[in-house]
């Protein structure tokens, strides 16, 4: 009786960490830093025209960092000029959604505009753009971004913050917690499928 008991247990405790270790390889980042938690840029490329700048940073005025320590900040100094920040990367077969934050801060008075877009392969733009901006006096706080992804295809991650008009005050783009997750229904499907397997596991042992 009691080995009859067991089989029953062991089955669960095999389907558990099953699950476990499903759910952990979907968390698996492909960005690099996409949170900034290094302190430094590593895992991105920018580039700047004149006094623009792209600085990680612990905070902009009242504002933390959406999620850790850290979150990247574009900066247009007030005169002509632009700066851009952007990763490739390649969402594996888990990765269906790529999720993050950002804020806007503009200056009265200044021209300006900032996107956040997805790129493909030959760097045509994917949908529409996960975000924009084109007001001056305008501070957003905190906002989300969440875009679904094809897994197996190379995308590249691309901020821009540009300022047409000389000397009216700095105008600010913020970056944090850029990452990959699973599908939720893809997930659910998973669960579902090892579950089944394991009933009729059970049914045969």
């Amino acid at each position: 009786m009691c080995f009859e008991m067991r089989k029953p247990m062991r089955w669960r405790v095999a389907v558990g960490v099953t699950v476990v270790a499903l759910f952990a390889s979907c968390t698996l980042a492909d960005l690099t830093n996409g949170g900034f938690e290094t302190g430094n840029l590593t895992g991105w490329t920018w580039t700047k025209d004149k006094g623009s700048t792209v600085t990680v940073v612990t905070g902009h005025s009242t504002w933390d960092p959406s999620e850790g320590s850290y979150f990247a900040q574009l900066k247009s100094d007030g005169n002509s000029g632009f700066v851009q920040l952007f990763q490739s990367f390649t969402a594996s077969a888990q990765d269906n959604i790529l999720k993050g934050d950002y804020f806007w801060d503009g200056a009265t008075g200044n021209q300006v505009s900032a996107v956040g877009k997805i790129l493909g392969p030959t760097g045509n733009q994917i949908g529409l753009p996960l975000f924009t901006f084109s007001q001056a006096d305008v501070d957003t706080g905190w906002l989300s971004f969440s875009r679904s992804l094809t897994p197996g295809q190379t995308y590249t991650l691309w901020f821009e913050l540009r300022n047409v008009t000389l000397g009216n005050g700095n105008c600010y783009l913020g970056i944090d917690n850029a990452q990959l997750v699973p599908l939720p229904a893809a997930v659910l499907l998973g669960v579902l499928g090892l579950a089944a397997a394991g009933l009729k596991l059970r049914k045969l042992v």
